[in-house]
């Protein structure tokens, strides 16, 4: 069988040369590269990826640890899962490394073991319970970890965020703008991060427009289509008045939608409607849902890109910003500044 040493051998470099070419080390000349993969491909070389693990050499796995997926509701937060992969392959193929998601459910307890287990040095952790004592020891584990939606800066650790924040105050805002004034916001669930930052955003926009925000005001439909389709019913059954609603996901956002059609109220005219997170599915209903679109697959090519670094030990920022981009749709009563 052939063996790196032939491949080295072959290309006329030495053993570490070849390794670090194959690798897709930036320490190595692109004329050497060259020559080592002609030589690879001329011996037929075929890496080992399981002596490379256990050799503790160059990583050559970008791992995602996926939580969350098998439920229908999707109630890790954002339906992008597809995306957001894709973003973790493309870096993962640019670099010569091996892109691996490993899709968790609730049998698992231990992230660390898991991976441990696999001889996983480090892998991209989304759809997570930040208060689960299976997060809490991964990122206190020596393993490296990248969270996605979570803010986390600690040695070996980092994360890829958007501004939760500045975004759904936005969308409020636009609603508010655009003459709404019972403004009331479906949000997620209390433990997920990305529920109390647009929860934040949303009172803040409410309270820039001197407007009240009750508690009341923010219900919890669990980031599904089906409890915010509900949640809609009932609101509108109890307060009847209500003529703008933000969702913190546009799969409530489709549920609260399809109630309001239901009830036959008129959108955007009797009700104003905001979305967040870009599905191309708000596009596709009538009147179309004005939404926040994520740029999920830049937020797996950079999580997949910061991984690679805490594993290889390089200096960098340990926290990554995507910014998104506000989608106006049919939903929103467009302003005189708008016409």
């Amino acid at each position: 069988m052939v063996n790196l040493k032939d491949v080295a051998l072959r290309a006329g470099v030495s053993l570490t040369q070849a390794s670090r070419a194959l690798n897709g080390r930036e320490d190595v000349s692109e004329a050497t590269r060259k020559k080592v993969e002609k030589a690879a491909v001329e011996l037929g070389y075929v890496k080992n990826m399981a002596a490379s693990a256990l050799a503790g050499s160059i990583p050559l796995q970008i791992a995602a640890l996926v939580k969350g997926i098998e439920q229908e509701s999707t109630d890790f937060g954002s339906p992008n899962i597809h995306s957001l992969l894709s973003g973790i392959s493309s870096y993962a193929s640019s670099h010569s490394l091996e892109a691996a998601t490993y899709l968790l459910d609730d049998s698992c307890t231990s992230y660390a073991g898991y991976c441990r287990q696999r001889g996983v040095r480090g892998a991209i952790l989304f759809g997570a319970d930040y208060q689960s004592g299976n997060y809490r020891e991964m990122v206190e584990s020596e393993l490296c970890c990248v969270v996605i939606d979570i803010p986390l800066e600690a040695e070996r650790k980092g994360c890829v965020l958007v501004n939760d924040f500045y975004y759904a105050k936005q969308a409020a805002a636009a609603l508010i703008e655009s003459g709404c004034r019972q403004v009331f916001m479906l949000s997620g669930h209390p433990r997920a991060y990305v529920s109390q930052t647009r929860e934040a955003g949303f009172r803040a926009a409410l309270a820039e427009a001197g407007l009240p925000c009750l508690p009341e005001q923010i219900i919890n439909a669990d980031f599904d289509w089906k409890e915010a389709r509900q949640a809609t019913l009932e609101l509108l059954k109890r307060c009847p008045e209500t003529d703008g609603i933000f969702c913190a996901s546009d799969y409530m956002a489709l549920g609260c939608h399809s109630a309001l059609q239901h009830l036959k109220k008129k959108i955007p005219e009797e009700v104003s409607l905001f979305g967040f997170d870009g599905l191309v599915s708000t596009q596709m209903v009538h009147p179309t849902i004005a939404t926040v679109r994520q740029d999920s697959f830049r937020k797996g090519y950079r999580a997949a890109e910061l991984l690679h670094k805490l594993l290889l030990g390089e200096a960098c920022d340990h926290t990554v910003t995507v910014p998104c981009q506000m989608i106006p749709g049919g939903s929103v009563k467009k302003t005189d500044a708008g016409r």
